[in-house]
Order: C-alpha cells, then structure tokens, then sequence
C-alpha cells in the first residue's frame, strides 16, 4: 500500500511542505495510496519512479493502473538547482469517479469546485509537467496539469489547473534538496529558521457538460522552526471561486511535532 508519485507536491512529504495543504490542483488529481508494485531509482542528476496498482483500500475505490515520473537536474550544485520533471498517470475506471478539492485547507469540507460522482467515465489520463529551482536560501516551484476523462459513448471532458509558490529562508539556511524534492532546513546549534511562502494556485473542472466550477487561490505562509522536530506555522488564503458568495480569506495555525 503505497503512495503513487505524480508529482513534485505529492512527493514532498507533510513536514516540507511550504503550505499546510496541498495546491488545488495536486488534492484534485492525487492518486492517494494504492496497492501495487513500485520501482524506484535515484540517480545525482535524475530520478524515476513507477507504479502499476489495484485498489485503494481507504476509498474502496476499484480502479487500475499505472503511474510513472521522472526528473532531471540539469545544473545542481551547492549554489543552485534546476529541475524538470513529467508525470503520467492511467487509470481504468471499473465504478464511480469524481475531482474536486477542498480550499486549501482541511479545516472545512466544503469543496467549491466539484464535479461530483461520474458513473461512465471508462478512462482517467492525467499529465503533469514540473518545473523548480533554487539558490541560496530561495526556492519555486511550478506545475501545471491536465485530467483526460473518456466516457463510455467516447466523448472527452478535460480539465486543468497548476500552482506557482516559492520560498525564502528570512534567516539565512540554505535550500535542501533531495531525490527530486526540496526538503526542510538543517539547523544548527540553537538558532531556528523563519521561513517566508507564497503560493498562487488555479484549478478549472469546467468542461462540456460536466461544470464542476472554476477556482484561484493565493496565500501567504510563515513557517518557524525552533528545533528540527518542530515547526509552527501560519497560512492566510484569499479563496475566489465562481461559485456564488464563495470568495473568502481562510486564516490557518498550526504546531507540527515529529519523532
């Protein structure tokens, strides 16, 4: 029962992520866990990973397929990093299926952009392209995907979304990356890290006869942390949807501990 990697903010693990949640579009497409076969090789430069799968044992979800992902760093070094990367993932679709996405916080379950169960989607096709960077103590990230959804009587709906974020370390620690991921600072000593985001994300389920709504989110994010099994952190989302009276500001805490 493993996680199918899709993406760069799928990969990124809870505790490196530079916002409490996912962007819209990546909680919208996530393949969650599956059960299945993975193969994984890392390499200085590169990085691939494979998955064919079965069931999704949270969900009960019968669905099958196969998911892969690669990227490359052309320039890494301690000064800098450039990465490019591309996802796919295939799914035949034997029940029900649906996207949608919370507003960037699990606080609510309130999805403003939702398509709602499908019951003839035969064929889920998802692309995802990835672009990320770094030097000295900033990061970005972008990515942009696409859902390919073919129905019983052939028709096509298509949707699309992606993110822009990046951040910077107000106190001087250098990027981390790893295996085709930024990951938290290293502190040394007694000193902490104060870390300063920006994320602007977009998700469109529009499309033919399925109007699932159209939503952008931009948010602010300060991260703290005091020792490296902790971190506090503080997100301010501006939610804009075209749903009727759906705009709003979400204001979001939390202590994070690891061991």
């Amino acid at each position: 029962n493993q996680d199918g990697s899709q993406s760069l903010s799928a990969s990124t693990g809870s505790l490196s992520q530079l916002f409490m949640e996912s962007p819209l579009p990546i909680e919208a497409s996530g393949l969650n866990k599956r059960v299945g076969v993975g193969y994984d090789r890392f390499g200085q430069h590169y990085g691939v990973h494979l998955l064919v799968f079965g069931r999704d044992l949270n969900s009960d979800a019968k669905h099958r397929g196969l998911t892969g992902r690669a990227y490359f760093n052309p320039h890494r070094s301690r000064a800098g990093v450039w990465h490019i990367g591309a996802s796919v993932i295939y799914e035949d679709i034997s029940d029900a299926t649906r996207l949608g996405s919370r507003p960037e916080s699990h606080v609510t379950d309130i999805m403003l952009v939702d398509t709602g169960e499908i019951e003839d989607v035969r064929i889920d096709r998802r692309l995802g392209i990835e672009f990320a960077g770094a030097t000295g103590s900033f990061t970005t990230r972008l990515e942009i995907m696409w859902n390919d959804w073919e129905r019983d009587n052939g028709s096509h709906n298509r949707f699309r979304g992606g993110y822009l974020e990046g951040g910077y370390f107000i106190t001087g620690q250098p990027f981390r990356y790893r295996n085709g991921k930024f990951v938290r600072p290293k502190l040394e000593g007694k000193n902490g890290a104060l870390e300063l985001a920006y994320r602007l994300s977009w998700l469109d389920l529009n499309d033919g006869d399925i109007q699932g709504g159209e939503q952008r989110n931009a948010g602010l994010a300060l991260n703290y942390y005091p020792r490296p099994d902790l971190r506090g952190q503080l997100n301010l989302i501006h939610v804009n949807s075209d749903q009727p009276d759906s705009d709003g500001v979400l204001f979001q805490a939390r202590l994070q501990f690891n061991w």
